[in-house]
């Protein structure tokens, strides 16, 4: 992984990341490693729905994309 590869990631999370926030149960949009090993999109859910999942890619513009449940969040 280079830093030309992280800044595409980057580029990609900041064109998707408003229209995946606005679904309903999308509770937030980062960049990490997934099980897979590679970097990619980490898309938070409250919990993992059938319907949820048919809004969400499981990779775009050749990133890949890994839901991960993390319930609510809440700020302290």
């Amino acid at each position: 992984m280079t830093g030309n590869d992280i800044e595409r990631i980057k580029a990609v999370k900041q064109k998707h990341e408003r229209t995946w926030l606005a679904l309903d149960g999308v509770v937030a949009v980062g960049i990490g490693t997934l099980r897979s090993g590679a970097t990619g999109i980490v898309i938070s859910v409250r919990e993992d729905t059938g319907a949820l999942r048919t809004k969400l890619p499981e990779k775009i513009e050749d990133v890949e994309i890994e839901i991960r449940v993390s319930g609510p969040l809440r700020a302290l």
